[in-house]
C-alpha cells in the first residue's frame, strides 16, 4: 500500500520593529509568548504534493498569495494549483493588503520578509516528511460564541460589544457553530506532528486598536497542544466561517482582559480536542487529491450601501466619528470607481483519506459554513475562510435586510454580490462531491 508522507513547520513572523495593523493601529514586539507565526505541512502521495500554509495575519490578498506559489514552484516544483495559503484572522498582526481605505498600506520590507520565512517554512516542512497516519474528529466548542449581531427593537442590527451589551434582550440575528472538526497527523515513530483546527470565532480578543503583536485566540490553541505533545511541530488553526459570530465571555467578568481571555479560550479549545484526539482510531485509506475552482462572482452596486449610517456600531458623537473616518473615505472612493466588474473567487479543496478541507476567500456567515458541513459527502469537513486572497464579507441575503456593519457596501467590507454566499456553497459541494467519487487509480490528477 502507497503512504501518505506529511512533514511540518513554523516559521516566526514577528517583525522587529513597530509596525501599522489592518486599521493603521501601531503594534510592537510584546512579552513571551506574543510573537505570530506561519505553520506549514507538506503532503505528498505518490506524485502528488500538497501544502497548507497559515500564518497570523489578517488578511492576505490574492497578490500575496500567487507571489508566495511562484516562489514554492520555483525552489520546490510543487505546482501553485496545489497549495492552500490561509489568513487566520489575527488582528494584532502587520497589515499585509489593504483592507479599508483609513488602514495601512502594507510595508514592501515586511512582506519580502513573510514570504521569505514561509519559503524557509517550506523547506524545513519537506526535510521533515515521513509517513503518517491521520485521526479525524469534531468535538464540543467551548462556549465563548456569540453571534454578534443583535436585532434593536426597531429592527435595525447593533453588532455586540463586551461587556456593554451582556444585558441587553436583544435578539441573535443567527446561530453559531458549536462543533470544531480536527485532522492531527501521526508519525508512525514519535506520534503527533501536526494538528489542524477549525473553529467559528473570530481571532481578535486582544484587540485591533495598538498594543503588543499576539497570536490572539488561534495562538494560544496552538501553544497549549504543543505544550502538551512536544512533537507537534505545527498547529494550523484555520478559521471556519464566522463572519457574524464574535467570542464573549460567559461569566460576565468586566476586568478580564483580551489577552488573558485568549489564553482562557485556547485552553479549552485545546483541552477539548486533545481529549476526543485521544479517543479516535486512524483512518484506513491513503489519499491526497487537491481540486480547485474559479468561479466569477459580480460586485455590488453603491447604491445598496448605508456607509454606517444605520448605528449599528454605536450612536454616540465618538462612535459616530469613528464610523465617519472610515466610510466617508470608503464612500468617495466608490463615486470614483466603474461599477459591473466582476471578482475571481478560488474555491480549493484537498482530500486526506476520508476528510476533507474546503477553502473560500471570503468572511462568511456563519450559516454558510453550517450548511456546507451539513451537506459535505465528507463526516468531517473542515472549512478554511479568508483563503487564496480576501474579497469581503458575504452575509445572507436576509442579514442585507437588517443592515449592519458587515452588509455595508464599501471597498472592501461588503464587495460581492448578494448572492455570492449561495454560489460559494454551491460550488464548495460540488468539489467536495468530486473528491469523495474519487476512485483509486482513475483520475490521479484533476
Amino acid at each position: 500500500m502507497k503512504k501518505l508522507l506529511a512533514g511540518a513547520a513554523s516559521s516566526n513572523i514577528t517583525p522587529k520593529c513597530e509596525m501599522q495593523n489592518y486599521n493603521g493601529a501601531i503594534y510592537r514586539i510584546g512579552k513571551e509568548n506574543s510573537n505570530i507565526f506561519s505553520q506549514i505541512i507538506m503532503f505528498k502521495f505518490s506524485k502528488i504534493e500538497a501544502l497548507l500554509i497559515s500564518s497570523d495575519i489578517t488578511f492576505i490578498d490574492r497578490a500575496l498569495v500567487l507571489r508566495i506559489r511562484k516562489e514554492c514552484q520555483k525552489e520546490f516544483k510543487i505546482p501553485g494549483k496545489n497549495i492552500m495559503i490561509a489568513a487566520n484572522h489575527n488582528h494584532t498582526s502587520p497589515a499585509t493588503c489593504r483592507s479599508f481605505l483609513s488602514g495601512a498600506f502594507p510595508q514592501p520590507e515586511y512582506l519580502d520578509f513573510l514570504v521569505n520565512e514561509i519559503i524557509n517554512g517550506v523547506r524545513k516542512a519537506i526535510n521533515s516528511l515521513e509517513p503518517i497516519q491521520i485521526k479525524k474528529g469534531t468535538c464540543q466548542s467551548p462556549g465563548y460564541e456569540v453571534n454578534r449581531r443583535l436585532i434593536k427593537p426597531d429592527g435595525r442590527i447593533k453588532i455586540y460589544d463586551f461587556p456593554t451589551d451582556l444585558k441587553l434582550n436583544y435578539q441573535f440575528e443567527g446561530p453559531i457553530d458549536d462543533k470544531i472538526q480536527f485532522i492531527i497527523l501521526e508519525s508512525e515513530m514519535n506520534g503527533p506532528i501536526s494538528f489542524i483546527v477549525n473553529y467559528a470565532c473570530h481571532n481578535n480578543c486582544t484587540g485591533s486598536f495598538g498594543g503588543y503583536f499576539h497570536g490572539d485566540l488561534f495562538g494560544s490553541i496552538g501553544n497549549f497542544i504543543q505544550a502538551r505533545f512536544p512533537s507537534v511541530k505545527a498547529v494550523s488553526c484555520l478559521a471556519a466561517p464566522c463572519g457574524n459570530v464574535a467570542w464573549y465571555d460567559p461569566f460576565e467578568r468586566k476586568n478580564i482582559s483580551g489577552t488573558e481571555l485568549a489564553r482562557e479560550i485556547g485552553e479549552k479549545v485545546a483541552n477539548n480536542v486533545i481529549y476526543a484526539y485521544k479517543k479516535l482510531k486512524p483512518m484506513k485509506k491513503n489519499l491526497l487529491i487537491v481540486k480547485s475552482k474559479n468561479i466569477k462572482i459580480k460586485e455590488r452596486s453603491k447604491s445598496e450601501s448605508t456607509f454606517c449610517e444605520d448605528g449599528c456600531r454605536g450612536e454616540s458623537k465618538i462612535e459616530m466619528k469613528l464610523a465617519r473616518r472610515r466610510y466617508d473615505l470608503e464612500k468617495l472612493e466608490l463615486e470614483k470607481r466603474g461599477y459591473g466588474s466582476t471578482c475571481d473567487i478560488e474555491i480549493q479543496g484537498i482530500r486526506l483519506g476520508d476528510v476533507a478541507i474546503i477553502s473560500n476567500p471570503c468572511e462568511l456567515f456563519v450559516e454558510f459554513g453550517l450548511e456546507i458541513k451539513k451537506k459535505s459527502p465528507f463526516t468531517t469537513t473542515l472549512i478554511s475562510s479568508l483563503t487564496n486572497g480576501y474579497y469581503g464579507y458575504v452575509p445572507t441575503e436576509k442579514a442585507y435586510l437588517y443592515g449592519g456593519y458587515e452588509t455595508h457596501r464599501t471597498v472592501y467590507t461588503s464587495r460581492l454580490e448578494k448572492s455570492a454566499g449561495s454560489k460559494i456553497v454551491k460550488t464548495s459541494l460540488s468539489i467536495l462531491n468530486e473528491l469523495k467519487n474519487f476512485q483509486d487509480g482513475k483520475n490521479a490528477r484533476f
